[in-house]
């Protein structure tokens, strides 16, 4: 990863965006809507703005991106939440897809693209009816793959415990992988 550009949507206080740093990327871009959390990724040396994912203005002077991270809110998914799902406005997941596209139709990337979310995404609702916009599990196998496969050759997915990597607490996420 060595001479990877990356660009960071949805990039918190930069907690990704550090172990994408410390593995070898560079960042080009780091977007993220909480002023605070922004002004963190910038005393941590990373060019973070403050924005909206949705304003293609933060990606008009980027050139080649190897790796696109995205860390779309959780709420709608978590079981923490009222999982309200593709209905919630705050789903991120098609204005990932739209940047995704955003960057191929300029002809700049991104090469490969990693998601991360928490793990109720992937889980059905108990009252399933197989409709994807209200059950998130339908809304994963049957919408964000499919989506992914469109646009990428490879889509994969696997669900990791931070604590096996040595954090002292289990925080599990589902990583998709294209």
């Amino acid at each position: 990863m060595r001479d990877w550009v990356g660009v960071d949507l949805f990039a918190g206080a930069g907690g990704a965006s550090t172990g994408l740093r410390d593995a070898g990327l560079k960042h080009a871009l780091c977007v993220e809507w909480d002023k605070d959390a922004t002004d963190t990724l910038v005393a941590a040396g990373f060019p973070g703005v403050c924005g909206d994912v949705r304003d293609l203005k933060h990606y008009e002077e980027l050139g080649r991106v190897d790796l696109l991270w995205a860390s779309p809110p959780c709420q709608a998914f978590s079981t923490a939440g009222s999982r309200k799902g593709a209905l919630d406005e705050r789903n991120g997941w098609p204005w990932t897809l739209d940047i995704i596209d955003h960057f191929k139709e300029r002809g700049i990337g991104p090469r490969f693209v990693v998601c991360e979310n928490v793990p109720g995404l992937t889980y059905h609702s108990g009252d399933c009816t197989g409709d994807m916009h209200s059950c998130p599990g339908c809304y994963w196998k049957g919408w964000i793959i499919p989506e992914f496969e469109k646009r990428f050759d490879w889509v994969g997915h696997i669900m990791l415990d931070a604590a096996d990597y040595g954090v002292p607490q289990h925080r599990r996420r589902v990583f998709l992988v294209a």
